[in-house]
């Protein structure tokens, strides 16, 4: 298999259903990410503090909560909420050995990974 884009995916419409489940997730988590950024200057507290550990805990539950409601794995949702930071790194993701690398943007984007056909990855 070889996406030039994402939207040439074959299975797009069925990635298109799952965006607003996805939409809502990442509303959620960035208000999370908010209020441990808020508490953190409040109480002066850092990453290993006992409120960002348990910020840091509800926000993992959130996440695998999430992945079994819409039935794809949770590393997925953590990649693109951490490491792509919501689609703002760009970061490039491949199917398969065959595929073109594409950058990772938007939820869309994200759905179209969640989404391909075992066969076809």
């Amino acid at each position: 298999m070889k996406l030039e884009q994402w939207k040439d995916a074959s299975w797009k419409d069925e990635a298109e259903k799952l965006v607003p489940q996805l939409e809502h997730w990442q509303k959620a988590m960035q208000a999370i990410d908010a209020l441990e950024k808020e508490l953190q200057a409040l109480f002066g507290c850092d990453e290993a503090s006992v409120v960002s550990k348990r910020i840091e805990s509800a926000r993992a539950s959130f996440v695998k909560g999430m992945a079994l409601c819409i039935g794809y794995e949770s590393e997925c949702l953590d990649w693109y909420a951490a490491e792509n930071e919501y689609g703002k790194k760009k970061h490039v993701v491949s199917l398969s050995k065959d595929d073109i690398a594409k950058p990772v943007k938007t939820l869309f984007d994200l759905a179209v990974i969640l989404t391909a056909p075992e066969n076809e990855s």
